[in-house]
């Protein structure tokens, strides 16, 4: 995100000024520090974290809180905010007759800040998942508000280290037995993280590798992502016994749109309950259906859910992975610190588009091009087979 511009003063006394004096600056870093510390305190001792933390009087998002008498530069990040002086933010007193109360300047960082930290402590403190699609809604809101104003571009991978981040993938539901081999001969001879199929190669793929460290992932619910709950977990548990060491499932995503994010919630954490750690479980969002607010929602309740990655596509709609959506999804599962991850996929054909999606936040690609991806890497883009589908 680019700086402020000068045309977006900060207002206060009447004043217009380009930037919070240092006063202002060192007394909300240490107001930031006090409400922090406030909250750690609060849930350290309390049996029940999350509602402690909700309910205290350090819960800047909290209406029944007074807000702080000191003005705050722009407004806050939560519900009406802070405005300066009494300003546009709404909760910090009346207007006031002879200031330019409709001049909004750019938000505080200290302001920031203190959002920041309040939401990551209350994720880290937090024991149970909201129970009701309110509580999602006002969880997810809460994070979305919570998420850095400026860009973080992530290192660029060496050569070397990028084939253990590509799900070498085969998912035409046509498949023939001798494309499976050469598959699982391919992850081999780059020496990919995992070979991704569909449930009925699962058995197959796992004896071709089975003295490698090359996993197998399985896809769950796919492509539709619509299935009920309990052949989800029948087809996860399934694919773990014939030996998947990773699950990439299909979240319930028109549900999603629905705002239904309970029953999201209650479908993907079933899965991840038949099939609990060691076993990974990914879990495609199709963000090309999907509202930013929705991508957003889907990365929290993942989290929440225990997956230990969010991932962009199934390959079967739309665009497929966007450096948009995946730096957005990093952004988001970083800010849950739950421990997530993210996975890009769809129509990543290139090194230059895999390093790209590794650069946006992406700890793996899935790509159907893992081969020619790597002869690129290598300086050798002839012989690559074409990849089939858009994954």
């Amino acid at each position: 995100m680019s700086a402020p511009s000068s045309s977006r003063p900060y207002v206060s006394g009447g004043q217009m000024l380009q930037s919070p004096p240092l006063s202002v600056r060192v007394i909300r870093f240490f107001e930031s520090i006090y409400i922090f510390l406030g909250l750690y305190f609060v849930s350290l001792f309390s049996l029940d974290p999350y509602t402690a933390a909700q309910s205290s009087q350090f819960n800047v998002a909290r209406p029944q809180n007074k807000p702080n008498t000191r003005p705050r530069w722009g407004g806050g990040s939560y519900g009406g905010g802070y405005g300066g002086g009494g300003g546009p933010g709404g909760s910090g007193g009346p207007r006031r007759i002879g200031r330019v109360d409709d001049i909004r300047g750019p938000e505080c960082r200290s302001c920031h800040l203190e959002n920041h930290l309040y939401l990551h402590w209350t994720m880290s403190a937090q024991v149970a998942p909201p129970t009701t699609d309110a509580d999602w809604a006002t969880l997810i809101s809460t994070t979305k508000d919570g998420l850095p104003e400026s860009e973080v571009v992530y290192p660029t991978p060496a050569p070397s280290s990028i084939a253990k981040t590509i799900d070498h993938t085969q998912l035409d539901p046509s498949v023939r037995l001798e494309q499976i081999t050469a598959l699982c001969e391919e992850a081999r001879k780059y020496n990919f993280a995992t070979v991704c199929v569909r449930f009925p190669n699962v058995a197959r793929a796992v004896d071709l590798l089975k003295d490698t460290d090359i996993g197998v992932s399985c896809v769950i619910g796919f492509p539709e992502g619509t299935q009920k709950t309990a052949d989800k977990v029948e087809e996860a548990k399934s694919a773990v016994q014939r030996g998947a060491s990773e699950l990439d499932m299909v979240m319930n995503w028109p549900l999603l749109q629905q705002g239904k994010y309970t029953e999201v919630y209650d479908d993907v954490h079933a899965v991840r309950k038949a099939a609990p750690s060691p076993t990974k479980l990914k879990v495609i969002l199709e963000t090309s259906q999907l509202s930013r607010d929705e991508v957003i929602a889907g990365c929290v309740i993942s989290s929440m859910a225990g997956a230990d990655f969010v991932k962009t596509s199934t390959g079967y709609k739309g665009e497929g992975a966007s450096v948009e959506n995946v730096r957005l999804m990093r952004e988001t599962v970083d800010l849950i610190g739950k421990g997530c991850k993210v996975k890009a996929s769809g129509g990543i054909r290139s090194a230059e588009r895999c390093i790209a999606m590794l650069k946006s936040g992406a700890d793996r690609i899935g790509a159907s091009a893992g081969v020619r991806i790597m002869q690129e890497l290598g300086g050798n883009i002839e012989a690559a087979s074409t990849p089939q589908g858009n994954f």
